[in-house]
């Protein structure tokens, strides 16, 4: 059970009188009387958002020195250092994962360092991650990361002139992609960071969103479901692609290792019935890679990214003196030892 949520925003908790005294007390409450009707239930902490804070991996030192010129900032640190110090209020360390993959690693890093300074561990619960970049066009045209973020603002920018527009098949189309790779990249990042688990949250386009990337940021397309009231003609690529996923990562070991030595460069391995799997992609231009494999054919598979496509499409590669070479894309791809 995940008691509230982002109360380190004003308008979520602190503007009807809510304090982080007054929500750990619930949060006590909570948790005794959840107990008694079930030892089983776990509750989470109220998942913190801390926007981009941390897709630039800050230090110790460098995140106190934006908390300190920073309200925002300092608010959010306010809320999550008391959190750190009732650490017996809850069973779950509830986080979100709501704009671009590359915090998750560093912000869970980050919990993890203060929970050991304190001399205790909790497991950490991606408890709502959108399958886009959660901001609107506005703040993706204003944003440090602007540039990586110009081709899907320019894309966007055609959906919001709608269906008739000139270009929008194409731009949805690449929508669709791009969402379909940030799901994947969410749930490596997850897994890699050893979360208990992570939550895709807007399983349906939510067409009322002021958002264009809420308003196409469900699993399912609502415009093609309420023409035909069918979910499977409905199911967009990033469903299939996170089913891809689930599929290849099922029953791998626990442990995940990062490869990538290269920035923009992302390769992590997994190992499944004792063979490695890895699943890589770079958010640069494309790059050529080697990665080491005990076979003489690789199976590559790129995520599904295409609308009407179930499933994959695999190709037999050969290996050469032990090392794969392949070129990356902004896609991720899927790389396993052919049996």
């Amino acid at each position: 059970i995940s008691v509230q949520g982002e109360i380190e925003f004003p308008g979520h908790w602190k503007k009807n009188g809510g304090t982080v005294e007054n929500y750990d007390r619930l949060l006590k409450m909570t948790k005794e009387f959840a107990h008694k009707a079930d030892t089983n239930v776990k509750i989470a902490r109220a998942g913190t958002s801390v926007g981009d804070f941390f897709d630039s991996n800050p230090s110790l030192e460098e995140i106190k020195k934006v908390v300190r010129m920073n309200r925002a900032s300092k608010e959010f640190y306010n809320v999550v250092s008391f959190a750190f110090e009732h650490h017996d209020s809850f069973d779950l360390f509830g986080i979100h994962a709501n704009r671009d993959y590359t915090g998750i690693w560093p912000f869970i890093n980050y919990i993890n360092i203060e929970m050991a300074d304190k001399g205790y561990k909790k497991p950490i619960l991606i408890e709502d991650a959108s399958s886009v970049v959660g901001m609107s066009v506005g703040e993706l045209s204003r944003s440090k990361d602007s540039n990586k973020y110009r081709k899907i603002v320019e894309q966007y920018k055609i959906l919001e002139k709608g269906v008739r527009y000139p270009g929008y098949e194409n731009a949805i189309s690449d929508v669709y992609a791009h969402q379909a790779a940030l799901t994947i990249k969410k749930a490596t990042l997850s897994l890699f960071s050893s979360a208990e688990s992570i939550l895709f949250i807007g399983f349906m386009d939510n067409l009322k969103s002021d958002w264009i990337s809420f308003r196409h940021g469900g699993f399912i397309d609502s415009n093609i479901y309420e023409r035909t009231m069918d979910i499977r003609k409905s199911l967009k690529p990033v469903y299939y692609a996170l089913k891809m996923f689930i599929q290849r990562v099922n029953n791998a070991d626990i442990k995940v290792d990062r490869l990538d030595s290269q920035e923009d460069i992302h390769i992590f391995k997994f190992i499944k019935e004792g063979r490695p799997i890895y699943i890589m992609w770079t958010d640069g231009s494309e790059k050529i890679v080697e990665i080491p494999l005990n076979s003489e054919m690789a199976i590559t598979t790129p995520i599904i990214t295409m609308f009407g496509k179930q499933e994959p499409e695999q190709q037999i590669v050969k290996v050469k003196n032990n090392k794969l070479s392949l070129s990356l894309s902004g896609i991720p791809v899927f790389v396993e030892e052919a049996r």
